[in-house]
Order: C-alpha cells, then structure tokens, then sequence
C-alpha cells in the first residue's frame, strides 16, 4: 500500500467504502486503514471521509492509485509554503 509507504511520519488513512464485494474492508483495515462504509458516489464519499479527517490537509486518491514516497511530503512542503501555483 503506497500511502502507508510515506516519507511524511503522520499520515491517517480514512477509506470510504461503498459496500464493494472485492474484500476493500479487510485489506484496508489489515494496513491500518480506518473504513467507513457509505453509500455515496465518489464526490460524496470524499467530503464523508474529509468530514471524519483529524488532519490539517487532505489528499484523496483512488484505489488505482499509486503515489510515490515523497509525495506527501512535498504536498505538505508546498501547501505549508504559501505555494499558490500548480502542482506537476
């Protein structure tokens, strides 16, 4: 699970599941994932999971998804920066 690979030393994980038959709750919460079962289509499920988030920033990524291990890092470098300018 790349998100659990970060750099960044506190990172929450929220999953917003919508009920999938694919085992998604049990492979998030064996990382350590907290899962929200929801239904709501994507936009919807996001603001569920921003809503529960104790974090100062928010990243939402998709199940298809694979970051690299400094991008949360550099994001939180950036947004803590007054970086107001596009991300590449």
């Amino acid at each position: 699970m790349s998100v659990r690979a970060q750099t960044y030393p506190n990172v929450e994980v929220i999953v917003v599941d919508n009920y999938s038959t694919d085992r998604t709750r049990e492979i998030a919460e064996k990382y350590g994932a907290r899962v929200i079962l929801c239904r709501a289509i994507r936009s919807e499920a996001r603001n569920v999971g921003a809503g529960l988030a104790k974090g100062e920033f928010i990243l939402s990524v998709d199940s298809d998804m694979e970051l690299t291990p400094n991008v949360v890092s550099e994001c939180v470098a950036k947004a803590e920066s007054g970086f107001d300018g596009a991300f590449t």
